[in-house]
């Protein structure tokens, strides 16, 4: 989801770094052998990204969040006679949508296939990313590396040692805490934060010029559209400001709005206002809402929630934010204990080696550690995700893990050569095993939501038609996006399992109060395979149900 949108308003002069030969000794640019080893460590890299990146996209090829649904719906402004406004909403960036919208117009993509064909789209983007992370990388070594230190023989197997991690950093970025299981634009919004951070590094060796400012600001721009949440690359001043999306999510997640987590909008918590418009609550018990939107989409109130909110703002309060601030430091720290060892070994090195060179070596890299923790820390104020901040540890570890490398002499080699090893594996092999068990688990099986709209469609239910929803999740979504269904009611989904429960009483009267509002079908997601207990249930295929009014 969008959160709160950062403005850079860059100094009018040359960026300022600390001083530098021009002519520096560029190990990785001007050794043969050390040039021949990071074009192996390249290869290397690359392929193991790019295999996991497609087994990551396979094994979840079939699953998509309530996210993921509302990018498909703006998706269709890029398909022939598509309304492009659909592209345009207050909460969701528009980049995203239309490249999958462009995805499937390029290959004719049919109903049944796009959420397959969208997870492939993802490896492309995974691609862009990772040759952004290229631009980064190589700008980061030609402006960090000292001459001095990169005339050292033992600065040979060092850099080997901080390539080998920093390629490894960006696969656990991208694999564990961004991931390609949903369709989402954290990956694309990667890209452009490495592509950024890159250009700046190489603006930074020579007097800045006007046509640097515009390569930088056009890159910027085009950020914006991937995702709210801008890297803020100012040297000198950081301009915070909130758009609806960061409205919205402050909404939600520091003043508590609900119930059902932002989804029904009936209590505007300790915001200030009243909703103009709310979901009209039903039935109390187990709590049902009816809603609807002149247009065609899968699920109104995630389409735009930013149009929910209409009549209540955000309310700061200092309390509520130290609580959220707290809560969000300990999510930020869940979000890399995947990297614990890297930790563990970054701190026995600080044993063995010259602590002020490390500081020294971290202060020249202060660019970089600035934007990622001014990244983290406006992610902090509202709500902390591993895929939001997952990127901008990868530049703060960079950093360090450099700073330290350039630091360290004379450690056994194969030691070295072994607990680098150890670390790649332990930042990959549990992403790779976790995918594994959930291809095993349910990537080999039938694509269950394309099966379930076909069932639908056999039964008479047609695209344009409204149906009701009773689910547990929000990932289920698949079955009426296929079949251009729209939900126009349903049970609260944290409340999903009392309908389940109630009398056979109260939910035939809730069935008919969904058939009163305009639903020509109700979708049901069980996590058991027993047959509901009311009578007019159908099974369409794997989890999903069917209940359809009599006629």
């Amino acid at each position: 989801m969008g959160k709160p949108c950062v403005a850079v308003i860059l100094h009018r002069g040359t960026t300022s770094f600390p001083a530098t030969n021009k002519n520096m000794t560029d190990l990785s640019m001007h050794n043969d052998s050390r040039t021949s080893s990071r074009t192996t460590l390249r290869l290397v890299f690359w392929t193991l990204g790019i295999l996991i990146a497609c087994f990551q996209a396979w094994a979840f090829r079939y699953s998509v969040s309530a996210d993921s649904i509302s990018y498909l719906d703006m998706s269709d402004g890029a398909m022939p006679g598509g309304d492009w406004h659909r592209l345009i909403s207050g909460t969701w960036s528009p980049l995203y949508p239309l490249l999958l919208g462009l995805f499937r117009r390029a290959l004719n993509i049919s109903p049944q296939n796009e959420i397959v064909a969208a997870h492939i789209c993802n490896v492309i983007i995974f691609v862009f990313a990772f040759a952004c992370f290229e631009v980064f990388l190589t700008n980061f070594l030609r402006r960090m590396q000292s001459p001095e230190i990169a005339k050292q023989p033992d600065m040979a197997q060092g850099l080997w040692v901080f390539l080998s991690l920093a390629y490894s950093l960006f696969l656990w970025s991208s694999f564990s805490a961004i991931t390609l299981r949903y369709l989402r634009p954290d990956m694309l919004m990667s890209g452009f934060v490495y592509l950024a951070t890159g250009m700046l590094f190489r603006f930074s060796a020579r007097p800045a010029a006007w046509i640097d400012y515009l390569k930088l600001g056009f890159v910027l721009g085009i950020s914006f559209l991937a995702k709210e949440p801008m890297l803020p690359i100012s040297v000198l001043m950081l301009a915070i400001s909130f758009g609806e999306s960061g409205a919205y999510n402050y909404l939600v997640n520091v003043d508590r709005a609900g119930p059902g987590y932002g989804w029904y909008l009936q209590n505007p918590g300790k915001a200030v206002g009243t909703f103009l418009h709310p979901p009209n609550q039903i039935f109390q018990s187990p709590p049902v809402y009816a809603f609807g939107q002149p247009s065609l989409v899968t699920h109104p109130l995630r389409f735009d929630p930013s149009e929910w909110m209409a009549g209540v703002r955000p309310r700061f309060a200092l309390k509520r934010q130290i609580g959220e601030i707290y809560s969000d430091i300990i999510d930020l720290a869940k979000s890399v204990r995947g990297l614990i060892l890297l930790f563990i070994a970054l701190l026995l090195l600080t044993f063995t080696i010259d602590r002020k060179a490390v500081i020294r070596g971290i202060a020249r890299a202060w660019p970089i550690w600035l934007i990622a923790i001014a990244a983290c820390a406006m992610y902090v104020l509202v709500h902390v995700e591993s895929r939001y901040v997952g990127t901008f540890f990868v530049l703060i570890l960079c950093s360090i893990v450099f700073a330290l490398v350039e630091s360290f002499r004379a450690l056994n080699r194969n030691l070295l050569f072994i607990g680098t090893i150890a670390l790649v594996v332990s930042f990959l092999v549990p992403v790779i095993h976790r995918d594994y068990v959930e291809y095993q688990r349910a990537g080999r099986g039938p694509n269950h939501d394309a099966l379930a709209a076909a069932t639908l469609r056999d039964l008479g239910i047609q695209a344009g038609d409204h149906i009701a929803r009773i689910s547990p999740l929000v990932t289920d979504l698949g079955p009426e996006r296929i079949g251009r269904l729209e939900v126009v009611a349903e049970v609260d989904f944290t409340h999903a399992n009392e309908f389940w429960s109630a009398p056979v009483q109260v939910q035939e009267q809730i069935l008919s109060l969904f058939a009163s509002h305009g639903a020509k079908a109700v979708i049901a997601t069980r996590r058991d395979s027993t047959e509901p207990s009311a009578s007019g249930w159908k099974h369409l295929s794997g989890k999903y149900w069917v209940w359809l009014p009599q006629r």
